[in-house]
């Protein structure tokens, strides 16, 4: 074979398209992200906050490790690895499951999951700050200040804050920050 022959290699696969319309599938996603916050509260009637934090943290576990073995994958193994695991569970779960279920003893579940919607802004405003490659401009900070006066339109912040626990309230922004803290990590 002389150089200038070309060397061929197998066409790319064809694009796979998911059995279920992208659409459904996030409206499943909505529903399910939307229901634990109703979830929760229906729990913490009969729980301690602490519990319902176990629960679905037991029950997170299952899937996963039902997942890994169904997939035959293995669990990694440097101390290291887990170290970085440990600290993304504490901030993505553990930390914002308790302050979520905690909050909502005082606080509905509707307001909890408009302070979970805070979490892309979190995130947005602690890249600005902690990642070199999000540089402010003036874009970014018009999108970031119309999305909190977006959330303080919802709080009614014009009245005041009336009835709201600010607590409980509190909590629930804190876990959404710690959302947002936990993917910058990882």
């Amino acid at each position: 074979m002389s150089s200038s022959t070309p060397t061929h290699s197998l066409p790319p696969p064809p694009p796979r398209h998911p059995r279920v319309d992208w659409r459904i599938r996030f409206g499943a996603l909505a529903l399910i992200w939307g229901f634990s916050f109703l979830l929760i509260k229906v729990a913490t009637d009969g729980f301690a906050p602490f519990q319902v934090t176990f629960a679905r943290l037991v029950f997170g576990t299952a899937v996963l490790a039902v997942a890994v073995a169904v997939k035959g994958d293995r669990l990694p193994r440097g101390a290291r690895v887990w170290g970085h695991l440990a600290v993304a569970a504490i901030l993505l779960n553990a930390l914002p499951f308790s302050l979520f279920a905690y909050a909502e003893l005082t606080i509905p579940s509707t307001l909890a999951s408009i302070c979970n919607a805070t979490t892309p802004l979190w995130g947005m405003l602690l890249s600005l700050v902690a990642l070199s490659e999000d540089r402010p401009t003036r874009v970014r900070a018009a999108g970031l200040g119309i999305g909190f006066i977006g959330v303080l339109t919802v709080l009614g912040a014009w009245q005041g804050f009336s009835g709201l626990d600010v607590t409980g309230t509190a909590m629930a922004l804190l876990a959404s920050f710690s959302y947002a803290v936990g993917w910058i990590y990882l």
